[in-house]
């Protein structure tokens, strides 16, 4: 009896050398073969001499005029050449093919045949790929697998057509009915022949909508029974509040977007379900308020709140700013690595009785001994920096604590519901009234010097400060970038004698950088020379410029989080990108910078130009693997299939299916 899941070696053309390539590009079963899908298409459309356009690939049909001639060579890419001419309407082509020696034994004077290959048109030359069967007819398309050591394309069409010739009736509807009608998906044998061979470019499209929907479909469906798992516990800390406010006072207005997150935040806290929430919110969006005011009612409640940041420049911050907005009722404290032992004690002593609400620090927050009378509520800033067991440490200190989620980089939504699919998502879309936008102006290195001037000039002798970024701190003979330590003695010996210049960097010891840190943040130093560890946690509000040097080393992403480093009060801020490279992508990414401060259309940008596996720096594409779908060209069958997963899953149902 056949299945779908039988061995490839069924098949014809699949021998035992084939099969161990098949294998390595994941093709086992017939299954597997049936959604290998191909590459690419080669319309071998036949064409006139009219229609055809020079350097095209394309199918020409025609009369061998002379016999081959075959010619051995030595070279390590080209061993043979086979040439020969044929009609081609009324003219004569020249036709050549290179390492196809067997050739010679199929291609006789007076053959009709059609070669398809690349066409120089003020030649009349063509470049010969293969020679087609004579059965082809106009709109014609021509698979094209990916391939590996071991296995050629005609092995690969060859079992392919196999496969429908002996499988293709096993296939049954897989997707609920009110799913195809409302898509107007083709069924899924239809579809998976529209794959493999399209009647035309529209076929293909709508069957690849329906594979890039089902592959979405799965993936959410995955992401819910996970989050589904997460949230099956006892009701949240606030649920006995049913008229819960938001009562905290802040010196400004809350804008509309912090408001609604707010209130998502909440009703969250008050429902059945154990929250997992992540709060996307551009540079100086006001995440910290909204993490204030939602941590009040919980606090209110008898529960601690745990605020974990990724570094102690942060947590300090962080402190100075939570213990004004929460008030004097409210005991916030700091728990750092660096405590010492005599206040660390005393401070986990408060902690375990519940004398401490509400509690900042670092990986210091879910350390063995740090216990908690009651954490009901724990805030991962900067979620993407900490590991899945750290977060998972610091949430099992409470018993069915629910946890929020901030982060500062802008991500788009698709990638957003990729990379945390399980979370549920709020967006902090608007800023705070009263910012001006940060002017920003990309440059050439060789501008540096007119930059300090009017900088100098400009801001730093009204009192502001500012920011020089670097790429690296060591020289290297690999690559040509500035270096840290050489920038800073140039703007030290420009500024001689009248701004004073500070340096910082990773290998600096931790009381060094708080030292340097403290003295900007004081206003004694009014340059500060930096690698990127300024990115997040440095607050100061008289900083007006960030200089970047070689910016096109740095993704459009984080060039925005550096850029808002400034920008924090009411004076103009500018952001000035020096770089030397002549390449178009890298100088389209620049002038991104130039056109918008909007975070996330930043963040758009440069996941259409990158792709996903770089947008955070390292290449994740392992995390969202997907086979045929692509998140930025198909974003909007994302929102769809995620939709309907919310609206159709039946969480105990298979993987594969749909509850109807």
């Amino acid at each position: 009896m056949k299945t779908l899941l039988d061995s490839i070696a069924n098949l014809d053309g699949v021998g035992p050398k084939s099969l161990d390539a098949f294998a390595k590009l994941g093709v086992e079963t017939v299954n597997d073969l049936f959604y290998f899908f191909p590459r690419r298409f080669e319309d071998i459309t036949l064409k006139s001499l009219d229609e055809a356009l020079d350097e095209e690939r394309i199918a020409v049909k025609g009369e061998v005029l002379t016999a081959p001639i075959r010619k051995n060579l030595y070279r390590a890419k080209v061993k043979s050449i086979l040439n020969f001419k044929m009609s081609f309407d009324d003219a004569v082509v020249d036709v050549t093919f290179f390492n196809q020696p067997w050739l010679v034994q199929h291609v006789e004077v007076g053959d009709e045949i059609i070669v398809y290959g690349k066409f120089t048109k003020r030649t009349l030359s063509i470049a010969g790929i293969k020679i087609l069967s004579k059965n082809i007819t106009p709109g014609d398309f021509e698979a094209v697998y990916p391939l590996t050591k071991g296995l050629n394309l005609a092995t690969v069409q060859k079992a392919v057509a196999s496969a429908f010739e002996n499988y293709i009736d096993l296939y049954v509807e897989n997707l609920p009915e009110k799913i195809v009608g409302k898509y107007q998906f083709p069924a899924l044998q239809g579809a998976l022949r529209a794959m493999h061979y399209p009647d035309n470019n529209s076929a293909y499209e709508s069957a690849r909508g329906r594979f890039v929907y089902e592959e979405f479909l799965e993936f959410e469906q995955k992401m819910l029974r996970l989050k589904n798992a997460e949230e099956d516990v006892q009701y949240g800390r606030v649920n006995a509040a049913e008229n819960a406010k938001i009562d905290i006072k802040l010196p400004f207005e809350m804008t509309g977007a912090q408001k609604r997150v707010c209130e998502e935040i909440l009703s969250d806290l008050k429902s059945p379900r154990h929250m997992q929430r992540l709060v996307l919110g551009d540079v100086g969006s006001g995440k910290s308020a909204v993490a204030a005011a939602i941590s009040l009612p919980v606090i209110k409640h008898g529960g601690q709140v745990a605020l974990m940041v990724p570094t102690e420049v942060l947590a300090k911050q962080h402190f100075e700013s939570f213990a004004e907005m929460l008030g004097a009722d409210i005991k916030v404290a700091l728990l750092l690595g660096s405590t010492k032992t005599r206040e660390r004690r005393e401070m986990l002593e408060q902690l375990a009785t519940g004398e401490i609400d509400f509690l900042i620090g670092t990986h210091a927050l879910f350390q063995k001994d740090v216990i908690y009378s009651d954490l009901a509520l724990a805030i991962i800033d900067e979620q993407h920096r900490f590991g899945v067991e750290q977060r998972k440490t610091l949430r099992e200190k409470g018993e069915n604590t629910d946890v929020l989620f901030m982060t500062a980089t802008p991500i788009p939504r698709t990638l957003a519901i990729t990379e945390f699919g399980q979370l549920d998502l709020s967006q902090i879309d608007e800023m705070p009234v009263g910012r001006k936008a940060i002017q920003t102006k990309v440059g050439k290195l060789n501008n540096l010097a007119a930059t300090l001037k009017w900088v100098g000039e400009r801001e730093l002798a009204q009192g502001h400060q500012m920011y020089v970024v670097c790429p690296l701190i060591e020289e290297s003979e690999l690559v040509d970038l500035s270096n840290a330590q050489k920038i800073y003695e140039d703007i030290a010996q420009y500024y001689d004698g009248f701004f004073a210049v500070g340096l910082m960097h990773g290998k600096m010891a931790q009381q060094e950088k708080d030292e340097m840190i403290a003295q900007f943040t004081q206003g004694e130093l009014k340059v500060l020379v930096s690698t990127t560890i300024i990115e997040v946690g440095v607050n100061v509000p008289e900083a007006t410029v960030m200089l970047v040097m070689d910016a096109n080393r740095f993704g459009l992403s984080q060039l925005h989080q550096l850029r808002g480093r400034v920008g924090r009060s009411s004076h103009q801020s500018y952001c000035f990108l020096l770089s030397d490279s002549r390449g178009e992508t890298a100088l389209k990414r620049l002038k991104i910078m130039e056109e918008t401060n909007d975070g996330f259309k930043i963040a758009q940008a440069d996941l259409e130009i990158r792709g996903p596996g770089d947008f955070f720096g390292k290449n994740q594409s392992g995390g969202i693997d997907f086979q045929i779908a692509d998140i930025v060209r198909d974003e909007e069958w994302l929102y769809k299939a995620r939709e309907d997963a919310e609206r159709y899953l039946d969480t105990t149902a298979p993987i594969n299916l749909i509850s109807d």
